[in-house]
């Protein structure tokens, strides 16, 4: 993504010097010499940082970081001042700023005070779209199910977002683990903070650590500054932990820690940090069975399973395929600017399917199907090979079941017919028990 920066200092050989230094890090930077053209620039244009001396001829730097609050609220603002103006500096990061550093400084120390602004600012606006992707797409009354399991889930989902009580989402990969924990998120009195979701599974265990935690300036090697970790990032909010049974456990030892005291240390740190942070966590593994094999820490189990929320396979809520399948539908339409539906056959096609990959697969098969369609029909034939060839099997299967269940039918008939009716001697040859034989004349609805 590429990060523009606006500079704001008189000096112009700062300013010069502060414009080379970040356009050499691929930054891209917009340098004014008053607060005039700095007011005026957060008017005409967005920008990811703002880089502005306290001290200006016009409009001071307070007037610059208060229009930027107003104008671009989510794009942090550093401050630069001369050491005896330290007060106007706190006094401007108690209004909003984000940091500020005092003249003369290095050019490095600068250089790494800005990416950890851009760094923040980066999340902050992936945030932003997620929210609107997520209160688009899924927000609660737009998880998509009327099945007796899916209106249990929504049920329980509707009282534990109001709470603020860790919750564990169990579910096979693709049920929508992601898409609940943001549910409950957006539902919650959080919902205006951040959620921060960490993939367990897919962080390098030697960095899992300094991701979560965060680290100071000289933690490890090429640690050049601090870095905040994803739970600092989510203060306030929602951190979602997504496939916890991967965690090493070292790191689960320090996860109970801030379940416990709400508190953790950054690698390479002496002091505390203490955070107000809501823990969701989800897996598709069974914890029990980790727990017993000594892979999952017991006593972060039982902390993490306060409220349980089990999602259902998709093979095991079928009625809500169809349903699935027109809001796809609708949603890749309008993405790609078509007018695709699926025929009835199709839908019972799928709805055949026992989709291994459960609600994702569903969505790849939509997409795939919508940005292939040429006449605006989807059918049988449109859809993956896999999937009608599974639909092909289950009919020989069903066909060779009736071909044997009436096998059986008759071959009982003609017994109890050689027998006259006589029952216990009918179980006898057939090599059964008269209550089996009970069983399967029922079962065939005979009445001689």
């Amino acid at each position: 993504m590429n990060q523009s920066i606006l500079i704001v200092e008189d000096e112009k050989i700062l300013r010069i010097s502060l414009a080379d230094a970040l356009k050499s890090e691929g930054y891209t930077v917009y340098a004014v010499e008053n607060g005039e053209a700095a007011l005026q620039a957060l008017e005409d244009g967005d920008f990811s940082l703002v880089l502005t001396d306290i001290r200006l001829p016009g409009a001071s730097g307070m007037d610059i970081l208060k229009k930027s609050l107003k104008e671009q609220p989510a794009t942090p603002v550093i401050m630069m001042t001369a050491y005896g103006s330290i007060n106007d500096a706190v006094e401007a990061m108690r209004y909003g700023a984000f940091d500020y550093i005092t003249k003369p400084f290095d050019l490095d120390e600068i250089l790494e005070t800005a990416k950890k602004a851009l760094d923040i600012e980066a999340i902050t606006q992936e945030n932003i779209r997620l929210k609107q992707e997520i209160r688009r797409y899924y927000g609660a009354p737009n998880i998509i199910g009327e099945s007796k399991a899916m209106q249990s889930v929504f049920a329980l989902l509707e009282k534990v977002s109001r709470t603020d009580s860790t919750v564990l989402i169990l579910g096979e990969s693709g049920t929508g683990k992601e898409m609940v924990a943001s549910t409950i998120h957006f539902q919650s009195p959080r919902k205006d903070k951040p959620i921060i979701r960490v993939n367990c599974a897919a962080l390098p265990e030697n960095l899992i650590e300094s991701e979560l935690f965060g680290y100071e300036k000289g933690a490890f090697s090429g640690a050049a500054g601090r870095k905040p970790g994803r739970f600092d990032l989510a203060d306030g909010g929602t951190i979602f932990l997504d496939e916890i049974g991967d965690l090493p456990l070292l790191t689960q030892t320090k996860i109970l820690r801030v379940l416990e005291e709400r508190s953790f240390e950054r690698l390479g740190a002496t002091t505390t940090v203490t955070v107000d942070v809501r823990i969701i966590a989800a897996t598709n593994k069974d914890l029990e069975k980790e727990v017993k094999k000594g892979t999952f820490r017991e006593d972060l189990y039982y902390r993490l399973n306060v409220i349980p929320v089990l999602l259902p396979p998709l093979r095991r809520r079928k009625e809500d395929i169809a349903l699935l399948v027109h809001s796809f539908t609708r949603r890749f339409n309008d993405q790609m600017g078509t007018s695709a539906s699926f025929t009835p056959e199709a839908v019972e096609t799928l709805t055949s399917y026992s989709f291994p990959g459960n609600v994702r697969e569903l969505l790849n098969v939509i997409e795939r199907c919508v940005a292939l369609n040429t006449d605006n029909l989807i059918r049988p034939a449109d859809l993956p090979a896999h999937i009608t060839k599974d639909k092909k099997a289950k009919t020989v299967l069903a066909s060779l079941h009736d071909i044997t269940s009436e096998a059986e039918k008759d071959h009982i008939i003609s017994i109890l017919r050689l027998t006259k009716g006589n029952r216990t001697q009918a179980a006898e040859i057939l090599g059964v028990s008269r209550k089996t034989l009970w069983e399967k004349i029922n079962l065939h609805k005979i009445d001689l």
